[in-house]
């Protein structure tokens, strides 16, 4: 009887008496739930339906946009899919596409930290043990879209190009790290990553050339043409999140998940980092409902930043299989900031 569910809710669903329940949250939620528990049908599909706000979905099979785009776009919503393999049961018309570097201007305040979102969303993390290769990955990834960027034509600023310049032979990518030493913008980033392709490209030995392999591991999905297809070019902007009035579902088939993961991750990473632009003003709402959490890797935005992203209107909702998942992820203690900031703890 406390929890009445009440437009702008979260949906838990129906008392012992069939009377719907919710609770009203500026914060964060998290499940708990095996596969096959229900958690589309009883969850995810319910508050896609009825959340009055921004949205973005996390939806491995599709089941959560082809059950709601209509009650999306009845609230006003512009409906965006990304679905490079078209498993979502929903019109073409909503068929979307993206390409972050495209949005990247080299002359705003914030562009370096731009570009290092983007690189630090291609990699996923799954074992703090190599967060050092980790980071050697994101910078030679940040610091050749930097390049990109700057010495591309706007049509060619483009994840095939990166992917391209990563995977030249070593006299070609040490020829390209050398013209990377010229570049200025974005605060030196290209210039940062050349001089570690050099030192790869020079030394079998070198912790560099560790970090540009993981880099090529960490990108090797974007060689799916229907991939590919999806990061050409843009048909909206992550932005609208919080300016906007948007519902935006990722989908990408579950035997998918381990190898094409950092697809999903790439997004989750820059949409948050959208929401959180711009100081603490609340432009929008917007609920992030993140099924299968654990493909996304471990995001460290989250781990540090969980407690203020209510201040930006953000709202995370992660599902897991089981809590061994989320401390394999985040070790124990940060763990426990999931539930120390979600008003709401499902199983």
């Amino acid at each position: 009887q406390g929890y009445p569910y009440r437009a702008g809710n979260l949906f838990l669903g129906l008392d012992a008496k069939g009377r719907e329940i919710g609770v009203s949250t500026d914060r964060h939620a998290i499940t708990i739930a095996g596969s096959r528990s229900g958690k589309g049908a009883c969850l995810l599909i319910p508050n896609a339906l009825r959340w009055p706000h921004n949205l973005l979905v996390v939806d491995p099979k599709g089941e959560v946009a082809a059950a709601s785009w209509e009650a999306r776009e009845a609230l006003g919503q512009a409906v965006h899919v990304l679905d490079p393999f078209k498993v979502a049961d929903v019109p073409d018309r909503l068929r979307a596409s993206l390409n972050p570097l495209a949005a990247i201007d080299p002359q705003s305040l914030t562009a370096r930290e731009d570009i290092q979102v983007i690189a630090d969303g291609l990699v996923k993390r799954s074992d703090p043990k190599h967060e050092e290769w980790y980071a050697g990955a994101v910078g030679l990834l940040a610091g050749l879209m930097a390049y990109a960027v700057e010495t591309a034509p706007h049509e060619l600023r483009s994840f095939a190009g990166v992917r391209a310049l990563l995977l030249q032979p070593s006299q070609d990518l040490y020829a390209t790290a050398q013209h990377m030493l010229g570049c200025t913008a974005f605060g030196g980033l290209a210039r940062e990553a050349g001089v570690m392709l050099m030192t790869a490209c020079e030394s079998e030995k070198a912790m560099e050339k560790d970090f540009l392999g993981t880099a090529r591991r960490a990108t090797s999905w974007m060689d799916s043409p229907t991939v590919a297809d999806v990061l050409a070019s843009s048909s909206f902007n992550l932005a609208d999140l919080k300016s906007g009035a948007v519902s935006v579902f990722l989908v990408l088939p579950p035997q998918y998940l381990d190898t094409h993961g950092a697809f999903l991750r790439l997004f989750v990473r820059a949409a948050m980092s959208g929401m959180m632009q711009d100081g603490a003003k609340v432009n929008r709402r917007c609920l992030f409902l993140l099924d299968e959490f654990a493909a996304l890797g471990r995001l460290d935005v989250v781990a540090k930043g969980m407690g203020l992203m209510a201040g930006y209107g953000l709202h995370l909702w992660p599902f897991l299989q089981d809590l061994g998942q989320l401390r394999d992820l985040y070790r124990e203690n940060v763990a426990e900031t999931f539930f120390g900031n979600a008003d709401v703890a499902t199983f």
